[in-house]
């Protein structure tokens, strides 16, 4: 019965008063059917209260509905409310027996879901759940209120969590799955981070052999926790998931081996496997273990002697790392590495080995899964520069601690497809000749590898062995073919035939066999191997084959997930037309890929049959399915972690669509994300990026540009001339972006202003905006607030005039920008009411933790104003408020500066050792960054503290390396920095000819000099405080 739905009763023709209450979902109360209207909320939720409660006291209800009234506006607003209630409900639904107490009337028959929800069984009791308690029922002004509504939602939350878990677990005991699955999935959208329900339902899928779909509940619920806690599933999750993947293997294997045409057999390659394992640790006998290149044509056996390798060769003694190259990924930096760095995180947890946190930090900006050994928060940053160096650095560091645990055995196929810096990490590993690490790769000489050259340098040196695999001669081409020939008779006539046509090449011969031993035909096409790979595809039905071309446009690997979405079919049909794909030799399933969430994906089993189906299909159908996929992978953009991991492939299928806009549009954002350079030194942090792309270097960025320069020329001939004037506007901020990062800020700023005047023209609110804050940046650069003043201007109208802009995030951004104005220009008190302006919208965001950053850099600039007032101690607070936001956030990035600025405020105020302390972190913290903002003042202090400590040497080299990076950064206010540490060197040594020629290289005026240099900075800065503590400090120095 639908207590919502009560009808009239009646007793002897008297009317019954009847009222019905839903309190789960959005309440309504009905009164014999009618629906009650309450004209405002308090009176709703207090008869709500009372008829729970049943009796309470006056008192008490005044104070819990109105306790921020005075006694009488209280007591009134109580009245009130109660006069609406009997008025809507009828005088008779309260009692009041004594004045002080409130209490529902007994002989009113009142039926509520709640009471339904509690008492009747489970199944019948859940459909009453139609939503949270008292839904949608806030009461802003009285804190207890919401309490208790708060309390009481989680009260019926868990009572519903549990029903529907025993239900679940009933309905599988009595192997109902189907109802079972539903309850099951209704848990996990009431409680999406319960690992408890994803087990439930991944069990019901098991229990009904289907395999893929329990994995792919794993995959989710590994993904939500990761997106959600950053953590993984617990291990019993986990256990359960081993469990199917071992099921599922030993059932692909037990299929395969029953379908496979010809035998498939390790042959004729005995020597070179020698070769492999004696140069692998068990035979190395505590001596380095070389490393081995294995190269030959495609298709001669350098996969299959790798698998043969490691199948008798695996065991515990030491760790097996395996990753492959993929040719359409020779451009993605570390790509190849991820799965590696993935494999040695486990061991890092598995042997609890410890690692630097310096090496956690600098590799997990390129490598998140290494950032999975830490249990503390953190937030990840993006990188600025070129850092590739350290990353090797880093990387030699990391293998020889974890190699001093375990051996590790380094596997890459098709080394060929390696981008650059993946081929120079690769090789700086191999000439460290590490005692604990033996890598194998394999490369395909046909192709161009940049760096055979060093490779042959690294075996001439004796720490590689190259091991050449050649086609069979026609001897083993025969035997061989004996070998896998499943008949009893091999037919002589074939013998030669065989051999002319496949030229000893393993694949090419059982491809010939397996086209016989289908048709009893060899082939008479000039190219032989077009009949043999084509018969693969003979018994595949109408239906497969259409899968097989589908995947044959994704030039790597495929997901079941994006199969599923292109086909618009149900995974468990789909499933089985790929294991019959599967049984064909045609693609095999991928499941270990570390570089990406674990889901279950297929690739080719040969590259030269993905290219024989791709050419196979009609160009104008190419075409239309490439579009087809670019527009899935764009959708992707919007959910994942690290859209920018995308790019490539959108560029590629757009590319092969014919898409020229789209094409451009992504090869433009591609170039953009590995630039990875920011503008100003508190950026809003990526953390949520799965993977980081380093940046690219000048000769790359600058080629890439080029190319895009040209598909913009030719999009202005064919499209419309909006799309141009969009497309360009992109492209001249990329270029900005660039010109910019390599110092030449006139060029970058005179296409910046032409991006500005280009994206107002075509009214493209979030370029002008990017614009107007470059132009800010590059103004806090060169010292302009008067400009600074007109674009923060701009930018703000744009904020006014665009909805779509106008967020708290750019409002907060904006703002602290603007206090930056008002400290140039020496109006600290206004400075200091931007920043906690700034400060209030930043933390006051829902998501606050891209811009922690920038919460923290309002703390030190409110130090800095602070500290230019005199007040010293407010400054010490501020500045150690910033660092200790960024130093629990395991944040590098500004955490220099915050260093410098507490560091120079100690060395203003006499207090060197403390100086020196902070100043001494802020030179190490700057090492692992890119950051020059400031670089150049904690050496600059640290020449004249060392020299106070008759350090001449050291204080030489500081002062050095901060003349370099004033020069680097021509920042005015570092520049009088500089200037004022000069005088006092030039002051103090004045008098020592011998000290005096020791700086002379640095120092080669006069103190005169340096003090008029000084006065000169002091009017482009708007201040005199360095001139001031120049004048204090040197007097006492001196």
């Amino acid at each position: 019965m639908d207590i919502m739905n009560l009808k009239d009763e009646t007793r002897e023709g008297e009317k019954v008063m009847k009222l019905s209450i839903r309190y789960l979902g959005i309440p309504e109360v009905r009164l014999n059917d009618s629906i009650i209207p309450f004209p405002f909320k308090k009176a709703e939720v207090l008869f709500y209260y009372l008829q729970l409660e049943n009796k309470v006291s006056r008192e008490k209800l005044v104070d819990l509905f109105w306790g921020e009234a005075d006694e009488a506006s209280a007591k009134k607003n109580l009245r009130n409310a109660v006069y609406v209630i009997k008025k809507l409900l009828g005088t008779d639904i309260f009692i009041s027996s004594k004045r002080h107490v409130i209490q529902m009337n007994d002989q009113i028959m009142i039926e509520t879901d709640l009471d339904a929800f509690a008492n009747l069984e489970n199944e019948a009791a859940v459909e009453y759940y139609r939503g949270d308690f008292l839904e949608g029922i806030y009461i802003k002004d009285s804190e207890w209120v919401e309490h208790w509504i708060f309390q009481k939602r989680q009260e019926c939350q868990a009572a519903y969590w549990d029903k529907l878990l025993e239900i679940t677990k009933d309905n599988i005991k009595i192997k109902a799955y189907d109802k079972a699955e539903y309850y099951a999935k209704k848990l996990i959208s009431q409680d999406v981070l319960n690992e408890e329900a994803y087990r439930l339902l991944m069990e019901i899928y098991h229990r009904q052999q289907k395999i893929n779909k329990s994995i792919a509940v794993y995959e989710e619920v590994k993904e939500v926790l990761d997106r959600e806690l950053s953590v993984s599933p617990d291990e019993t999750t986990k256990a359960l998931y081993e469990k199917l993947i071992s099921l599922k293997r030993n059932h692909r294997i037990h299929e395969k081996k029953a379908e496979s045409p010809v035998e498939d057999i390790f042959f004729g390659r005995e020597r070179e496997l020698e070769i492999l394992k004696s140069n692998h640790f068990p035979a190395t006998k505590g001596k380095t273990a070389k490393s081995v290149l294995i190269t030959g044509e495609a298709g001669i056996g350098k996969s299959k002697l790798i698998e043969e390798f490691i199948k008798r060769t695996e065991d515990d003694s030491c760790a097996w790392l395996l990753s492959y190259c993929f040719k359409p990924e020779r451009n993605e930096y570390y790509r190849p590495w991820v799965p590696i760095i993935s494999k040695m995180t486990d061991l890092i947890k598995k042997y609890h080995i410890k690692i630097p946190e310096q090496i956690i930090m600098m590799l997990g900006n390129f490598f998140p899964s290494l950032l999975r050994i830490r249990e503390n928060e953190f937030l990840r940053e993006g990188i600025n520069g070129y850092q590739h160096q350290m990353i090797e650095n880093q990387m030699v560091q990391l293998v020889e601690i974890i190699t001093e645990y375990i051996p590790m055995v380094i596997i890459f196929e098709d080394i060929q497809w390696m981008d650059e810096k993946s081929r120079s990490l690769f090789h700086y590993l191999l000439s460290q000749n590490n005692e604990g690490l033996y890598t194998v790769a394999s490369l395909r000489y046909e192709a161009s590898y940049e760096d055979e050259g060093y490779l042959y340098h690294l075996q001439a040196g004796g720490l590689v062995k190259k091991i050449e695999l050649n086609p069979f001669d026609r001897k083993n081409t025969i035997d061989f073919s004996k070998k896998i020939w499943k008949r009893a008779v091999f037919p002589k006539e074939m013998e030669q035939r065989i051999y002319d046509e496949t030229l000893g090449n393993t694949f090419f011969i059982k491809e010939l066999l397996n086209h016989y031993m289908k048709t009893n035909e060899m082939g008479t096409h000039s190219v032989p191997m077009e009949n043999a790979i084509k018969s693969r595809f003979l018994e595949l039905s109408e239906q497969e084959m259409k899968l097989v071309n589908m995947c044959s446009l994704f030039f790597d690997k495929v997901s079941l997930m994006d199969i599923q979405q292109l086909t618009g079919k149900e995974d468990t049909e789909l499933i089985d037309h790929l294991e019959k794909i599967q049984q064909k030799s045609i693609l095999k399933e991928v499941v270990n890929f570390h570089d990406e969430p674990q889901e279950i994906k297929f690739i080719f089993m040969h590259q030269k049959v993905r290219e024989y189906v791709y050419q196979s299909i009609p160009s104008f159908k190419r075409k239309v399915l490439h579009q087809k996929i670019a527009k899935m992978l764009e959708q992707k953009t919007e959910i994942v972690k690290n859209p920018e991991a995308l790019y490539s492939r959108l560029m590629y299928h757009y590319k092969n669509a014919a898409d020229e806009v789209n094409h451009l549009h992504y090869k433009i954002k591609n170039v953009e994300s590995h630039l990875d350079f920011y503008h100003e030194m508190f950026p809003v942090l990526k953390y949520e990026r799965e993977v980081t792309n380093l940046s690219w270097d000048r000769k790359r960025v600058n080629d890439e540009l080029k190319e895009v320069h040209k598909l913009l020329v030719s999009i202005r001939k064919e499209h419309a001339t909006q799309v141009y004037e969009e497309m360009e506007v992109k492209y001249l901020y990329t270029l900005a972006r660039f010109q910019i990062l390599q110092g030449l800020y006139k060029q970058g700023m005179a296409i910046n202003r032409n991006m500005i005047r280009k994206s107002e023209k075509i009214q493209h609110p979030e370029f002008m905006l990017q614009g107007y804050k470059h132009a800010i940046y590059y103004c806090i650069n060169i010292r302009n607030p008067e400009q600074m003043k007109t674009y923060i201007h701009k930018a703000f109208q744009v904020l006014r005039h665009y909805d779509s802009m106008n967020t708290i995030e750019e409002k907060g951004i904006l703002m602290r920008l603007k206090g930056k104005m008002k400290m140039m220009t020496g109006d600290w008190k206004e400075a200091e009411a931007c920043f906690h302006e700034a400060l209030k919208l930043f933390i006051g965001l829902e998501n606050v933790r891209p811009y922690i950053l920038n919460i923290a850099a309002c703390y030190s600039f409110l130090g800095e104003c602070s500290q230019n007032r005199g007040d010293m101690r407010k400054a010490e607070a501020y500045y150690r408020k910033a660092i200790v936001i960024c130093e629990n956030k395991k944040l590098r990035k500004g955490l220099p500066i915050f260093y410098t600025h507490l560091g120079k405020m100690y060395f203003d105020t006499g207090e060197w050792q403390k100086a020196e302390m902070y100043l001494r972190k802020a030179i190490d913290t700057y090492t692992t960054t890119e950051c020059l903002w400031k670089k150049s003042i904690p050496y600059a202090c640290m020449a004249l503290i060392l020299l106070e400590k008759k350090e001449v040497h050291q204080a030489t080299e500081c002062l050095q390396k901060a003349s370099s990076y004033v020069d680097c950064f021509q920042n005015p206010y570092e520049i009088g920095i500089y200037y004022r540490i000069c005088y006092a060197i030039a002051r103090k040594t004045q008098k020592d000819a011998g000290l005096m020629h020791k700086f002379l290289r640095y120092i080669p005026y006069d103190a005169a000099f340096y003090h008029e240099k000084m006065k000169e900075n002091a009017m482009i800065t708007c201040s005199n405080y360095e001139l001031n503590q120049s004048e204090s400090q040197t007097s006492t120095l001196c």
